[in-house]
C-alpha cells in the first residue's frame, strides 16, 4: 500500500494506533467469551452430574441398600448378639453352599424354586448370599465354600454325606464329625397363594428369610452337639398360646415336647426348661411342689421356668404364691395406658414397653408391644438366695384397671398412674449352677399380631430368655430374624419425599443454572 504523504503527523499517529486498539479489544472480548463459555460449561457439567446422581440413586438404590444395609430393620446385617457369638468361636466351622455364588444370586435359585411353584424370592436369595459372606467376615473360624452341583467337585460333597439327599441351594454346616444340613424350607418362609388358588393354580410365595437363626443354630450344634429340651405345660390353659413360640424354638435346635396333662405330678430332669403359657386353671399344691423340685434339680439347680401371664383371667392363688417366693409379685387387673402416644390406636390396653434394667439380654432391643398385661412388679422374698430384677417395664403413665376393662374404658383418671414390669428375671444359684424363673406380663409376647411385627422385639426377647433359662454353656444369645423385604421407604411420607424431590431435582439445578448465568453476565460486563 502506498504511503499517504498529505496526512499530518498527528493523523499518521492515529492511523497507526487504530489497528493496535482493535486488536486489544478483540483479545479482551475473546477472554470474556472464554470465561463465559467456561462458566456455561461448568454449569452444564454440574447439571449433568446432578442428573446422573439422581439416576444412580434410582437404579442402584436396592444394591446399596443390600450391601451397605440402609434398611430400617437392618435386614442384611447380623445381629450384635450373633456377631459376639461368632467372634468367640474357638473351633473351625465349614459352611458349604451347594451352588455357584453368582448363579445363586442372579437367578439359578429362582429357577429351582419356580420348578416347585415358589415365586417372589429373588431379593431373599440375594440376602442369603450377603449374610453368608458376613458370617465369614465376622470370624476367621468360619470357612465358606461354594460348590456348584454341576461341578465335578460336587462329587466330593455327596461322598462325604452319603446319607443325605443334597440338592441345589442346600447349605451344610460342619465342625469335626458333626454336621447339619439346611434345605430350602429351613431357610425360607413360604406361604400359599390363595388368590391364585381361586383360578385353579398351585402357587407359593417366599415371604421371609430365616438364614441367621438357622445358620447360627447349625453352627452351635456342629460345635457342641448339644440340644436344650423344653417342656410346654399346656394342660392348665384353655388355649395353646405356644405354637409360634415352639416353632421358633425348634428352628433354634431346641427340642420341644407338649405336655397337655391336666395334672403334672413331676417334671422329668431330662427337660431343661418348663414353660407355662396363660393358664386359666390354678396349679394344685402337689403340682407346685413338682415345679419347685424341677427347679431345684435334686439340689444342684440349673433348670429354668418361663411363665407367660394373661390378664383376662383372675389371679391363680397357688401359682401366684409360688411366683412370689421367687420375687415376682402379680396382682389382679389389666394394665391400661393413659398416654395415647404409647399405645396402639384406640387400643389403650395394647401398649409399648421398654428395656428396664441394663442387662445384655435386652441389648439392641428397643420396644416391645403387648396387650392383656397383668400388673406385675419385683417384690421382696424371704428366700435370701433368690435375686429378682425387672428387665422390661411400661412407662409411668399406666394404671392398673379392673379385671375385664375394655379399650373404651373412661375411668382411668380415677386411678394413680405407675410403672409396671413386663418381664421379671429371678435367679437362684448353687455351686455355680443357676436356676432361672422368668415371668412375662402377657402371653401376647409370643402369641399375637404384635409378636410378628419386625419393628417390635417380642420374639427376640422370648428367644433370649429361652437361651438364658436353658443355661446353655456357650451362652449363645442370638435372636431370631425373619428378614422381610422392607426398606426405609416405609418411613418416608409423601410430603417428605416431595421436599427431597424439590430440593435435588428442581431447586439445586435451578440455583446452579441461575448462578452460572449470573457469573457469565458479571464477567461479560466486566
Amino acid at each position: 500500500m502506498e504511503e499517504n504523504k498529505n496526512l499530518t503527523p498527528e493523523e499518521t499517529v492515529v492511523e497507526t494506533e487504530i489497528p493496535e486498539t482493535i486488536e486489544k479489544k478483540s483479545k479482551f472480548n475473546m477472554r470474556l467469551v472464554k470465561k463465559g463459555s467456561y462458566s456455561v460449561a461448568v454449569t452444564a457439567i454440574v447439571l449433568v452430574l446432578i442428573i446422573a446422581l439422581n439416576f444412580l440413586i434410582n437404579t442402584i438404590g436396592e444394591k446399596v441398600s443390600l450391601e451397605f444395609d440402609m434398611t430400617k430393620d437392618k435386614i442384611s446385617t447380623l445381629s450384635e448378639n450373633n456377631k459376639k457369638y461368632l467372634e468367640n468361636l474357638d473351633e473351625q466351622v465349614f459352611i458349604t453352599v451347594c451352588a455357584e455364588e453368582k448363579g445363586y444370586r442372579d437367578g439359578m435359585m429362582d429357577s429351582y424354586a419356580e420348578a416347585s411353584n415358589i415365586y417372589g424370592g429373588t431379593d431373599y436369595y440375594k440376602q442369603t448370599i450377603t449374610l453368608i459372606e458376613k458370617y465369614a467376615d465376622a470370624s476367621d473360624k468360619i470357612n465358606v465354600e461354594f460348590v456348584d452341583t454341576q461341578d465335578s467337585a460336587f462329587a466330593a460333597v455327596t461322598a462325604k454325606y452319603p446319607d443325605e439327599s443334597i440338592v441345589y441351594g442346600d447349605i451344610i454346616v460342619s465342625a469335626g464329625e458333626r454336621y447339619q444340613k439346611l434345605g430350602f424350607s429351613d431357610i425360607y418362609e413360604v406361604e400359599y397363594n390363595e388368590e391364585y388358588a381361586n383360578y385353579g393354580y398351585t402357587m407359593y410365595n417366599v415371604t421371609g428369610n430365616n438364614l441367621e437363626t438357622e445358620l447360627t443354630g447349625a453352627i452351635r450344634y456342629a460345635i457342641t452337639g448339644k440340644t436344650v429340651s423344653f417342656a410346654l405345660l399346656t394342660g392348665h390353659s384353655k388355649k395353646d398360646y405356644t405354637e409360634d413360640y415352639a416353632v421358633m424354638l425348634e428352628k433354634n435346635n431346641y427340642t420341644v415336647e407338649n405336655i397337655d396333662s391336666a395334672f403334672v405330678n413331676s417334671i422329668s430332669k431330662d427337660y431343661d426348661v418348663a414353660v407355662i403359657a396363660a393358664p386359666t386353671v390354678d396349679f394344685t399344691p402337689e403340682e407346685i411342689t413338682a415345679l419347685s423340685k424341677f427347679l431345684e434339680n435334686g439340689g444342684e439347680y440349673g433348670k429354668g421356668l418361663i411363665y407367660f401371664a394373661d390378664a383376662t383371667v383372675p389371679v391363680l392363688p397357688n401359682l401366684t404364691e409360688f411366683l412370689a417366693r421367687w420375687g415376682i409379685g402379680i396382682s389382679e387387673g389389666i394394665l391400661f395406658e393413659t398416654n395415647e402416644n404409647n399405645h396402639m390406636p384406640e387400643m389403650p390396653t395394647a401398649m409399648g414397653l421398654f428395656p428396664d434394667e441394663d442387662d445384655e439380654i435386652t441389648e439392641n432391643m428397643n420396644i416391645f408391644c403387648t396387650g392383656c398385661n397383668v400388673p406385675m412388679k419385683v417384690i421382696e422374698t424371704e428366700d435370701e438366695g433368690v435375686s429378682a430384677i425387672s428387665l422390661i417395664a411400661t412407662t409411668e403413665t399406666v394404671v392398673n384397671a379392673p379385671l375385664g376393662t375394655s379399650d373404651s374404658w373412661t375411668g382411668a383418671s380415677d386411678y394413680e398412674t405407675d410403672s409396671f414390669s413386663g418381664l421379671i428375671q429371678s435367679v437362684k444359684t448353687k455351686d455355680e449352677k443357676s436356676s432361672y424363673v422368668f415371668a412375662f406380663s402377657s402371653a401376647e409376647f409370643i402369641a399375637s399380631q404384635w409378636a410378628q411385627y419386625p419393628s417390635f422385639s417380642n420374639m427376640n426377647i422370648a428367644l433370649a430368655v429361652s437361651e438364658r433359662a436353658g443355661a446353655v454353656d456357650d451362652s449363645a444369645s442370638f435372636v431370631t430374624k425373619t428378614i422381610t423385604n422392607e426398606s426405609f421407604a416405609g418411613d418416608v411420607t409423601e410430603a417428605s419425599a416431595g421436599v427431597v424431590r424439590m430440593i435435588f431435582v428442581f431447586l439445586i439445578p435451578v440455583i446452579t443454572l441461575v448462578l452460572g448465568i449470573y457469573i457469565y453476565i458479571k464477567r461479560r460486563n466486566a
